[in-house]
């Protein structure tokens, strides 16, 4: 389906969040697809490719080493890696101070708890 459109000359965005979920088929269907683009010109200019993943969460999967094969493998597709960290215990006494509308100084103990709970992950904060 994807290389039919792309075959249109017509640009698709596909993201896929949450990779380290990723089950065998889908590892195989995102292996496919990278091998097929990489030979079409055409195909390349006309993909984004958005995948989303917990660097934390990916050693019991696959997902990572696939993603390092690709990285290796040098074919002629641009990718760039964009790291989110997690909220420092700092900001996120911040946010929660903004949130209550409470000082920083009766926030800081709600903040460290709430950072050791959630790794300073935004999501898992509210």
């Amino acid at each position: 389906f994807v290389l039919v459109i792309l075959t249109l000359g017509r640009p698709i965005l596909l993201v896929y969040e949450d990779c380290h979920w990723a089950d065998p088929s889908m590892i195989g269907f995102i292996a496919q697809l990278f091998r097929s683009v990489c030979h079409d010109s055409e195909a390349r200019k006309n993909l984004l490719f958005v995948n989303s993943f917990r660097t934390n969460e990916v050693g019991t999967n696959m997902i990572y080493s696939h993603i390092s094969k690709f990285q290796h493998a040098q074919l002629p597709l641009k990718h760039t890696w964009i790291k989110l960290d997690g909220l420092s215990e700092g900001v996120l006494n911040n946010y929660l101070s903004n949130l209550l509308s409470l000082p920083t100084r009766l926030t800081t103990s709600l903040s460290r708890s709430v950072h050791c709970k959630t790794m300073g992950n935004p999501l898992c904060v509210e």
